[in-house]
């Protein structure tokens, strides 16, 4: 139960509450460290067009790859996370 209210149904990755945490500690360890914090946010904007078109389950399938393929590319410390419909 505790791992489903702070992670995303469809991918598994961590969701906005868990994202808005980690983002806080990240940030306060980059600056203990004088080091810049760096965040990139990916928008989806036409992922209701996949709803729409393909229906549901084909939208958590594409969503659940692009978590899989992007978690491939984290460094170590870093931090994927779904934290809406479309990022």
């Amino acid at each position: 139960a505790a791992h489903a209210a702070r992670h995303d149904a469809a991918t598994g990755l961590p969701n906005r509450a868990a994202f808005s945490d980690e983002l806080c500690r990240f940030v306060a360890r980059a600056k203990a460290r004088g080091e810049p914090a760096q965040v990139l946010v990916a928008c989806m904007p036409r992922m209701q067009d996949l709803v729409d078109g393909l229906g549901t389950e084909a939208c958590r399938q594409v969503a659940s790859v692009l978590a899989g393929r992007l978690e491939a590319f984290r460094r170590e410390g870093g931090l994927v996370a779904r934290v809406s419909f479309d990022e």
